[in-house]
């Protein structure tokens, strides 16, 4: 069977999925339009087995780089798009390509979707289907156009499929909800850097840790504005941003602002390899997103064995139970992210018995290694089926 994966973000989790279709016994093309950097992610290049077809146009996905402030931006995007369209059509006959796997429901997969190859099976990755669409018109169009053309849709949490069953009108026999689960090779307690924490200078700390990227979704300020206000109750508490985005710079600022300097340490990007190492020198996780599907930093966590507190939004529900294994509060209310940390570290109950109920959770229900192997089944038998039909 031959794959052609269609994706221009080229973040972890589009890594993640290559790297488990590039070691299935099928071939396996990146298709891509990326062009965030000049050269394609060290992650992406690497992946042993992958073809990569890297088509480089001035205006698409996004319309970025207008090679002139005379043109409007809509020109340019519109140009390169028909450009993209007509350059994938011609590459799906030319690989001979037997499914095309698409993500994010505004870009790659909406291109698939005009295009009319088939069978595509598209993987939204929650904000595409629960945010965007609310937020302007045009992205509702855009998505319910696009899910309306998928042959097969795989979501990491029943609350997003549930949203993408309603926007696309998808038929459930044709949907699956597959965990964007972890790698418990690399997640568990035991993999650890003991000097982590001197290295630090955090000896006998406290120490809260967030994973999300830096983008305006996941408000990593409220957590730093939650670390000021705790500060006179947990003088010892400290915070490790791990991650990159558009916010970084205003986080450095409201962090010095906050007086924060010697209690907030910025560990940029982390290989996943090493991601552990940090999670595991930490005593708890947050997480203050605005919206979520399965949140896979949030599950490595849990692998992990941290106690978590995080926004209590219907995904974040699957796995979380407040008072249970975690604590949950209104993301609508800054006030209750800081009575939530404040009980957390108040209770060392709540948190031991977090630590066992978590790992537990995550071996039974989030092993990547088993949730994949589901989804490349639906992947198989879905281009069997289109085979006998066509």
């Amino acid at each position: 069977m031959n794959i052609l994966y269609l994706s221009d973000i080229l973040n972890i989790h589009d890594i993640r999925f290559l790297r488990k279709y590039a070691q299935s016994p099928h071939r396996v093309i990146l298709y891509t339009f990326y062009h965030r950097s000049p050269e394609l992610p060290d992650g992406i290049r690497n992946i042993p087995r992958l073809e990569i077809v890297h088509r480089d146009l001035p205006g698409y996905p996004d319309g970025a780089r207008c090679p002139s402030e005379r043109i409007p931006r809509f020109l340019i995007y519109g140009r390169s798009f028909l450009q993209a369209l007509s350059l994938l059509k011609r590459d799906v006959r030319r690989f001979h390509i037997d499914l095309v796997v698409s993500g994010w429901l505004l870009t790659s997969s909406f291109l698939a979707a005009v295009s009319g190859v088939h069978p595509i099976l598209m993987t939204p990755w929650g904000s595409d289907v629960l945010l965007y669409p609310k937020w302007r018109r045009r992205y509702r169009e855009m998505a319910r156009y696009t899910l309306s053309k998928a042959d097969f849709v795989s979501c990491d949490a029943r609350h997003v499929m549930r949203q993408a069953i309603e926007l696309g009108r998808i038929a459930t026999e044709k949907t699956l909800v597959v965990p964007w689960g972890v790698d418990l090779k690399l997640f568990h307690p035991h993999r650890s850097d003991p000097d982590l924490r001197n290295r630090l200078g955090w000896q006998g700390k406290t120490i809260a840790i967030t994973t999300r990227s830096l983008e305006p979704v996941y408000r990593i300020e409220w957590a730093l504005r939650a670390l000021a206000r705790l500060s006179s109750r947990h003088p010892d508490l400290c915070l490790i941003i791990v991650g990159r985005g558009s916010c970084d710079t205003d986080l450095q600022r409201a962090t010095r602002e906050l007086g924060l300097d010697n209690r907030v340490h910025f560990a940029g990007f982390v290989p996943n390899e090493r991601l552990a190492y940090f999670l595991n020198a930490a005593d708890l996780y947050v997480s203050p997103s605005q919206s979520d599907g399965t949140s896979l930093s949030l599950l490595e966590a849990m692998a992990c064995g941290l106690p978590v507190v995080v926004s209590d939004l219907p995904a974040i529900r699957e796995w979380v139970v407040h008072g249970e294994n975690g604590l949950l509060f209104d993301p609508a209310r800054q006030e209750e992210l800081e009575s939530a940390l404040d009980r957390l570290l108040t209770d060392p109950l709540l948190r031991s018995s977090s630590r066992e109920k978590n790992v537990r959770i995550i071996q039974d229900r989030a092993d990547w290694d088993r949730g994949f192997d589901s989804l490349l089944r639906a992947a198989e038998d879905l281009v069997s089926r289109y085979r006998v039909s066509s």
